[in-house]
């Protein structure tokens, strides 16, 4: 943000994040993208109105048949909703013949108590532990995501922080692909709903992969192979290296199980 000419500003808190947002929009008409009050509602109308713009890219993509699941990793739940009212508007225009079921993938599980007391009331949970996953690390989600999985037949999966670190190294490893590890919960969600029968396996399923590793590029790193050292020939390197591909082998097996 400072590269490209932004003013930073730090509070002690995420309260105080509201707080003085809060104030800045009451007294000099500060244009808030994001929250800035809480219990949190969402953020700009603006922002989930664009989020709409990931339904009719996944639809087009997809050649207009729409997969019959949509996993993301859930804060306040922007994205779900704004994809949400995208299927919606597409559905109207008769570009896609039905609604995907959404599942939302969280850390500690407001939107899960939510459904399992059967509450229109989004709960404040504990936070029984640190997360990685900073960007949905909230205790308490939206009105507006739980209405979503309710009106699309979805639900929420709360993942841990070691199915956060299993599934990143699964993205790298065999999809080339570097995410955070908020992102790494959508594979996590689906491979529990996939072991318990929730998806079937002729089900299409999306995940939402929603920013890349170099957010947190210290994440993956402790299940990572370390560099070889020490070695003076290229038969020591050639026999290192071997012995190591074993080991990532054994590993990735136990991993995928």
């Amino acid at each position: 943000m400072q590269a490209f000419g932004a003013i930073v500003v730090t509070v002690q808190t995420k309260a105080d994040r509201w707080k003085l947002l809060s104030e800045g929009v009451e007294k000099y008409n500060w244009f808030p993208t994001s929250p800035f009050f809480g219990p949190p509602v969402g953020s700009n109308p603006y922002g989930i109105e664009g989020y709409k713009s990931l339904a009719y890219e996944l639809a087009e993509s997809f050649d207009w048949l729409v997969p019959d699941w949509i996993v993301l990793p859930i804060c306040y739940g922007d994205a779900l909703f704004g994809m949400w009212r995208g299927f919606n508007e597409l559905i109207d225009a008769g570009l896609v013949g039905k609604m995907p079921r959404f599942v939302a993938a969280e850390i500690y599980g407001s939107l899960t108590a939510a459904i399992a007391d059967g509450s229109d009331i989004v709960p404040f949970v504990d936070k029984n532990y640190d997360t990685a996953a900073t960007s949905i690390s909230a205790q308490q989600s939206t009105y507006q995501a739980l209405a979503t999985l309710r009106k699309t037949s979805g639900l929420p999966v709360t993942v841990s922080e070691d199915e956060l670190l299993n599934c990143g190294t699964l993205l790298s490893s065999r999809e080339g692909l570097f995410v955070e590890p908020a992102a790494a919960a959508a594979l996590a969600a689906t491979i529990q709903l996939r072991r318990n029968g929730t998806i079937s396996h002729s089900d299409s399923v999306v995940c939402v992969l929603t920013a890349g590793g170099l957010k947190a590029p210290t994440f993956q790193t402790q299940a990572a192979s370390k560099p070889i050292g020490g070695v003076g020939s290229v038969t020591a390197v050639v026999d290192a290296v071997r012995l190591q591909r074993r080991i990532d082998l054994q590993t990735g097996s136990r991993l995928s199980q």
